[in-house]
Formats: C-alpha cells, structure tokens, sequence
C-alpha cells in the first residue's frame, strides 16, 4: 500500500436498536374475486353482463309462466271455473293460496338461478350479519316511506281531486278483495309478500340490472318501472305513486346496507299497516 491509498472504511457498527429496513412490497390490486368477496351484491366475479341479463330473463319467465299456469291450477284445484277469474269472489277465495304459492314459487326459482350461477345468498342480499340493527334500519324505513308518502299524497290530491276519488277507488277495491279474510292470515300473507317482492325485485332484479348497466341508479329506475307495472293492473292509478315511493325507498335501503332484511321488514310493516287500516276502516263491511 503507497502512502497516495487511505485504508478502506470499516462498515459502522449495527445499531441493535434499529432494525434492518425491509424492502416495500408492491400493492396487490384488487380482483373481481376479491372484490366479490366484500361486496357480493356487485356480482364482478360470479356474473358477467351477459349471464346477468340471461338470469333476468329466466327467472322473469318463470314468473309469468306461474302466473298464467300457476293461477290456473290453482283455479284448478279449487274448483273455481277459469271463467269466474275476473269476478272478486274467486279472486277472494284465490288470495291466501296464491300469496302463499307466489311465495315458495319465487323462492324456488331466486335459488335454482343461485345455485345455476355458483352465487352466494348474499349476492341477494341475504346476510345475517348485523341483524339487531338492520332490524331495527327496517321498521325506520317503513315510517320513512310513510313520511314521503303521506305528505306526497296529500300534495297531489290537493291538487287533483281526481287523485282523491282514485284513492278511494283503490281503498274500495282493496277492500272488496281483502274483506273476509282471517287477520292473522292475512298478516301471515303480508309478510310474504314483503319476503317475495323483495327477493324477486330488489334482491334478484335491482342487483343483476346493475350489473348489466354498470351503475345503481339505472339499476333502481328499471326494477322500480318493473315493480310498479303488476300493481297498475289491480290497483287504481292514483296508487301506484305511492308503490313507486315505497320502490325508491326500499332499493336506497337495501344498496346502504347490503342488505335485504331492512327493506323485507319494512315491506311487510308496510303491508301490515294497510291492512289493519282497512280492516278498522270498513267496519261491518269486512264481514
């Protein structure tokens, strides 16, 4: 070594106090299955656009497949002539057991197209998780819907007295249908219908038609549009502002919560307290 080279520099000491730095590792990105994962209702790994729209359209022709050969074998079954369908006293004898096989039949057909596609129950939004409290989102949104629909409907017949005399159109009508039946029946009755429209239009429609069309809010539109049209068919038109209310309020429920059971629990509060108004409201009449 000439006198021109310095000695190398020994390495410092390690500091027992400061451990060696790792080197960062990259991000993982998220995956569709990921994703599926925590959000189930997005259905970005277990559906396409394609087989979503493929799943609307067989479970809404099983649907209205029931609807004609379910009602006629019931009108079977029951002994009521086809012809006699239209008249209010069959469609009265026909109620409970419709309901009631409206029911099982939506059920059955919600979890044929599940288990078809490999999805979860969640993909409907039946969770279990946070019940208490999704029970308790449920009653709130049932005033909720009342809150907008009372002051609405009052608005609109102020307006119109066209409104007005639909309204009790409609009470009439509902009346004349309902009237006779057990309570405790019709309560039970009720309270499937709020299971099955909400499986079948919130909970099946609502989340395949926003992964068809990518966005909530179309989503929300199209099922609320499919959801009001049967009941313009039995009900006075007058009503059907108050069920399209009641569609929004559900469908923003159920997409904050992730959820189904607040909108089934308000849908058949809902339901509930219609028919206990006009079971108080008609007196005599409902014998």
């Amino acid at each position: 070594m000439t006198d021109d080279e310095s000695p190398p520099t020994p390495d410092p000491p390690f500091d027992q106090d400061t451990p060696p730095t790792a080197p960062l590792a990259r991000p993982v990105p998220a995956t569709a299955a990921v994703l599926d994962r925590l959000d189930p209702m997005l259905l970005l790994a277990s559906s396409t656009r394609l087989t979503s729209l493929a799943d609307l359209g067989i479970i809404v022709a099983l649907m209205l497949v029931f609807e004609f050969v379910g009602v006629a074998l019931l009108s079977l079954a029951s002994g009521i002539p086809m012809s006699m369908l239209g008249e209010v006293e069959a469609q009265r004898a026909l109620l409970i057991p419709l309901l009631v096989t409206r029911f099982v039949f939506c059920l059955t057909c919600v979890f044929f197209v599940l288990r078809l596609r490999k999805q979860s129950p969640a993909s409907v939004g039946l969770v279990g998780s946070k019940m208490g409290m999704n029970l308790l989102i449920g009653v709130g949104a049932m005033l909720v819907a009342y809150a907008i629909i009372l002051p609405t409907m009052m608005a609109l017949t102020m307006a119109s007295p066209r409104m007005f005399e639909q309204m009790q159109e409609n009470r009439e009508i509902l009346t004349a249908l309902l009237s006779g039946g057990h309570p405790l029946a019709l309560v039970g009755a009720m309270a499937a219908v709020g299971v099955w429209e909400e499986l079948f239009f919130r909970g099946f429609l609502m989340t395949r038609l926003r992964r068809v069309t990518g966005a909530w809010i179309p989503a929300v539109l199209l099922s609320s549009v499919v959801f009001v049209v049967p009941h313009a068919l039995t009900q006075a038109p007058a009503a059907m502002v108050m069920i399209a209310i009641l569609s929004l309020v559900m469908s923003v429920v159920t997409i904050w919560r992730r959820s189904l059971v607040p909108a089934i629990v308000a849908h058949a509060l809902f339901n509930i307290t219609q028919v206990a108004g006009l079971y108080y409201g008609a007196g005599e009449k409902w014998q």
